[in-house]
């Protein structure tokens, strides 16, 4: 089974050279690119994860969806994974363009270099339908950045009387690159929620949190409530798909699809990971501001 990271995620990427105007969307284009290596060797294919980075990208979630669908008409084994938050997690240093990287101690220093990244990265805002309230740091990893774990961008340079990409470049200077962000805006908001329900509904998802877990700093909510999310939320409240199939590809679809011939379901001779819940209560409990919060409704989980 080959899992992708697709090469964009978004309507706009620096993965191409080519600003899509006119041209195509370039999460499509990464998309087409897997989806035809796929086919043309044959192998079990796993989009991982797939999501819509930033605005202006939501709507190409109908022809994603479309050239899956046609793939496998064609033959292609292919699944997809998603998660039900609307943020995700890397390093803060994930926005600066290859160039600025490829010297980044000194480019960090220097007033040129970094106009020149401001400017780009202001219009990358624009294209993707970004702000800077949408970066959250999730931990600055330096004692004295502490303080604005679990703040975003935008308010932390009012509090600071600075330009918000100028906090960036002075968290990323002062952590040497290890400050880790929670970006939001992916496939949707709190008030958009079409874009993860399409993709949730279709018969070819598969759930995932894609989480990094730490003791300290600030957590993505998916590490607590992304499965008691697409429960509570998803398939209690808006019924979005039922409690029998959300159960079965959160284990034995899952199980199955990896080879997993032990796991997933309750059988003689499979491992026993099981998780008592009720089905009236479960809930993903966390918040913007408190996102480390344990779910509800979970009585009972193996030890």
């Amino acid at each position: 089974i080959l899992t992708v990271h697709n090469r964009a995620l978004s309507r706009y990427s620096g993965a191409y050279p080519v600003i899509p105007f006119f041209s195509r969307a370039h999460n499509l284009r990464a998309l087409e690119e897997v989806l035809t290596i796929g086919l043309n060797t044959g192998v079990k294919l796993q989009i991982s994860h797939f999501i819509f980075v930033g605005r202006k990208s939501w709507p190409t979630v109908h022809k994603a969806l479309q050239m899956v669908e046609k793939a496998r008409d064609k033959g292609l084994r292919v699944m997809m994974d998603i998660y039900p938050h609307f943020c995700g997690n890397s390093y803060l240093s994930v926005f600066l363009p290859e160039w600025y990287m490829a010297d980044l101690g000194s480019n960090l220093t220097d007033p040129r270099a970094n106009k020149k990244m401001k400017f780009e990265l202001r219009l990358a805002a624009r294209l993707l339908g970004f702000k800077m309230s949408d970066i959250q740091i999730m931990q600055a990893n330096y004692p004295a950045g502490e303080a604005y774990n679990g703040r975003n961008l935008e308010e932390i340079g009012r509090s600071e009387n600075l330009d918000p990409m100028d906090v960036m470049i002075n968290i990323i200077r002062e952590s040497r690159g290890r400050a880790l962000q929670l970006t939001h805006g992916y496939s949707g908001d709190a008030k958009h929620e079409q874009v993860i329900e399409k993709m949730m509904a279709h018969d070819l998802c598969l759930f995932e949190t894609d989480t990094i877990l730490k003791k300290s700093g600030f957590a993505n909510p998916a590490s607590y409530g992304a499965f008691p999310r697409i429960l509570g939320h998803f398939v209690r409240e808006k019924k979005t798909l039922g409690l029998t199939d959300a159960i079965w590809r959160m284990s034995g679809k899952t199980a199955r699809w990896l080879g997993l011939r032990d796991r997933g379901e309750v059988r003689a001779g499979s491992f026993a990971d099981l998780v008592l819940f009720d089905p009236q209560t479960i809930a993903d409990t966390t918040l913007p501001s408190d996102t480390a919060r344990r779910p509800r409704g979970i009585h009972l989980t193996p030890r």
